[in-house]
């Protein structure tokens, strides 16, 4: 009988998520580990995960209700070893125009990877900053700026060099905000 309540609970959470008024939409987004802990780690990584990122939000408060649960998502996503389906929804948030969901998703990511395994972090959170690093949007430049110390240490020297490489690029980015954000960064960066 309590496997049917979880089954309708998890059932009007979906809904929620999916509803046109914005307030039961973030009491859903607030709710979703309820959802993930329903579901199961695979389900969860196959079904909620995607259906996140399809369904973004552009209300910024609901996106940084998602920002701040998925940092709490690695045991939900079946621990450590799974943690980097994590990184595809958190590269969206971080690179939002909001300043505030932005940060929050990146001490989010920040928070999944230092769980993450050093050939996870070194094949797939590696790509994310590559990619956050040359996207056209300076907001994903910004975002990239505060991800470089979570790892630093556990990558292997040619992938270090690469790091330094792509902070460099920041550094020297054509836009001022870009550039502040590398500076504001470069003190935790270097003291990896």
């Amino acid at each position: 009988m309590e496997v049917d309540g979880d089954v309708n609970a998890v059932t009007v959470l979906v809904d929620e998520l999916r509803h046109d008024d914005p307030k039961l939409r973030l009491q859903a987004i607030k709710k979703v580990q309820v959802i993930a802990s329903a579901l199961g780690p695979q389900r969860t990584r196959e079904e909620l995960l995607p259906f996140l990122n399809e369904t973004l939000d552009d209300d910024d408060e609901i996106l940084l209700a998602l920002a701040q649960e998925l940092g709490e998502f690695v045991d939900l996503v079946g621990g450590p070893l799974n943690a980097y389906h994590l990184l595809s929804l958190l590269e969206s948030l971080v690179a939002v125009d909001e300043a505030s969901v932005r940060d929050t998703a990146c001490k989010s990511m920040c928070k999944v990877v230092r769980q993450m395994s050093p050939e996870h972090i070194t094949e797939h959170f590696v790509a994310v900053v590559r990619r956050l690093v040359t996207r056209e949007w300076y907001t994903s430049r910004i975002a990239a700026s505060g991800l470089f110390q979570v790892s630093y240490d556990q990558l292997p020297p040619a992938t270090q060099a690469e790091m330094r490489a792509m902070f460099i690029q920041l550094c020297r980015d054509d836009l001022p905000l870009v550039r502040k954000a590398a500076a504001t960064a470069l003190g935790g960066f270097a003291s990896m």
